[in-house]
């Protein structure tokens, strides 16, 4: 299964985007942003992320292998 990555994780179309995603079995997504106002936005909207990747780069281990792909 093929992986997408939503770069506006934290806004509320994105989030919705990402379930349908995975519920359909598209893709496996990835939200890029904040995990804490992800999971906020999440929780208010009634979304369940649970198989929703969530990556905010600037605290991610993998910051220098991205910022060599840029």
């Amino acid at each position: 299964r093929k992986t997408v990555v939503f770069p506006e994780g934290e806004s509320d179309a994105i989030l919705r985007a990402a379930v349908i995603v995975r519920d359909e079995g598209i893709a496996r997504p990835v939200l890029v942003g904040r995990p804490s106002v992800i999971h906020d936005r999440a929780k208010e909207l009634d979304l369940d992320l649970d198989g929703i990747e969530t990556v905010h780069p600037p605290e991610s281990p993998k910051l220098a292998s991205y910022v060599d792909a840029y």
